[in-house]
């Protein structure tokens, strides 16, 4: 219920453009954002990777995200070249970016 969009999350996803990403989406508000952000681009009819990253420690996380079409990537987020190694998002930061 909790990841269930609002109408004002489907016109935020409506705005936006390129893929979302969430960074430690296997936490507990992780999961719940990305599944909302997931069935919100599906509501608007929105074709849009949802990028879920995490070390996913505990794997249900990970199948659960993938359930509902989050495409989950493992990550250690404290670990630099792992992080340059993750997709573009539009609206990200790395260090080195013209940014």
């Amino acid at each position: 219920m909790l990841s269930n969009p609002t109408d004002g999350v489907v016109e935020t996803m409506c705005k936006l453009e390129g893929d979302v990403m969430f960074l430690g989406a296997g936490g507990k508000i992780g999961l719940t954002l990305s599944r909302m952000a997931r069935r919100a681009c599906d509501a608007a009819g929105i074709e849009r990777r949802v990028i879920g990253v995490s070390r996913f420690s505990d794997q249900q996380s990970q199948k659960q995200l993938e359930a509902v079409g989050v495409e989950a990537i493992r990550c250690d987020l404290l670990d630099r070249a792992s992080l340059n190694e993750l997709p573009e998002a539009p609206g990200q930061y790395r260090k080195g970016s013209r940014r």
